[in-house]
């Protein structure tokens, strides 16, 4: 069986460069194809993306809930806007249920990837100084995952806004 985490293991065929629904996704149809040996490099020390990475009051989904699930495990809601924490538990719980946990390399960035012609696969190397070889490489990488505070939040935030 497959651990990210061992010191000594074949490398994955798969890498997949981020933690959040869409790396969840396709680590889930990886395992539902028998593919067992991948990795998620994940640069923070949370899965869930730009759930996981926007706190600021009030945060929700601005569009209904259940589009945020997966159609093999919806979870249903009264309201249909849910704060960021209840889809960053959600995906949390299809980390767990799914066992992908193990999969994951967390606290760790990707700093370059280099396709080999000779070996056919790609050479990845990271901030933690892992470098892997894999076959494939999928950048599951959103572009919600870095919050944009405006100017005058962050001065009412420092206190020094009116």
């Amino acid at each position: 069986e497959f651990d990210a985490h061992r010191s000594s293991h074949t490398m994955p065929s798969v890498v997949l460069v981020g933690a959040g629904i869409s790396a969840i996704a396709t680590a889930i149809a990886l395992k539902e194809h028998n593919i067992e040996d991948f990795i998620l490099v994940e640069r923070t020390s949370r899965v869930g993306g730009t759930w996981a990475a926007n706190k600021y009051p009030g945060c929700a989904c601005d569009i209904p809930f259940i589009l945020y699930t997966f159609s093999f495990l919806p979870h249903t809601r009264e309201d249909v806007f849910a704060p960021s924490d209840d889809i960053e538990q959600y995906l949390n719980r299809v980390v767990d249920l799914y066992d992908l946990r193990k999969h994951i390399l967390f606290d760790t960035s990707v700093i370059s990837a280099t396709w080999d012609d000779s070996t056919s696969s790609y050479h990845i190397k990271t901030t933690k100084g892992v470098s892997l070889s894999a076959n494939f490489l999928c950048a599951c990488t959103g572009q919600l995952n870095v919050p944009k505070v405006p100017t005058y939040i962050r001065a009412y935030q420092d206190g020094r806004g009116q």
